[in-house]
């Protein structure tokens, strides 16, 4: 999947509920929580748009879908592929991803 996909309610919920799963875990990707700077200005076609200089915050990474926040956005979260991400801001290319799955014995 490239750029982004809107998340409904539903999956919003869900999302959150994982967060706080894996976050009481201790499992969480090392990404989560860090904020990165958009350096280069897109619109989705999913309707997001990035312009230059806004934030947008990690919440949670699966391989290569990341579950952003954007700052100051109402409209949040938003389930981004990591190579976009990487393409128009200064989210890292070169970090391995921690597959949550792999440490989850709940499964």
């Amino acid at each position: 999947m490239a750029g982004v996909l809107r998340v409904t309610p539903v999956v919003k919920q869900k999302a959150e509920q994982l967060l706080e799963k894996w976050g009481s875990r201790g499992n969480m990707d090392e990404l989560a929580g860090n904020v990165y700077k958009v350096s280069s200005s897109h619109e989705d076609a999913q309707g997001i748009i990035f312009e230059v200089g806004e934030v947008f915050r990690v919440l949670q990474r699966d391989g290569d879908a990341v579950l952003i926040e954007m700052v100051g956005h109402g409209d949040n979260p938003w389930f981004v592929s990591a190579q976009f991400l990487a393409r128009i801001s200064d989210f890292p290319s070169d970090i391995p991803n921690t597959d949550v799955d792999a440490t989850d014995s709940d499964s």
